[in-house]
């Protein structure tokens, strides 16, 4: 694999885990503090979603990073 699709793949990979992260409650996989049934917005950020926010924000960077990089000759 070249290093321009690691870095592609890398940030693709972290904008996905970004939003999970941050609509993880709109989706239904986060944490609700709301009694079973209730309906209220009343939502928790929690510190998984905010971990894979930052993960994601991380992977972003590190793939950013990654293509920005000055391209090296290939040894042949």
């Amino acid at each position: 694999m070249g290093d321009r699709l690691v870095a592609v793949l890398l940030m693709v990979l972290g904008v996905a885990l970004l939003l999970v992260g941050l609509f993880a409650d709109s989706l239904g996989i986060g944490v609700s503090t709301d009694p079973v049934g209730a309906e209220s917005e009343s939502r928790v950020f929690g510190w998984k979603q905010v971990l894979a926010v930052v993960g994601g924000a991380v992977l972003v960077a590190t793939g950013f990073l990654l293509v920005r990089r000055p391209h090296r000759p290939a040894d042949r």
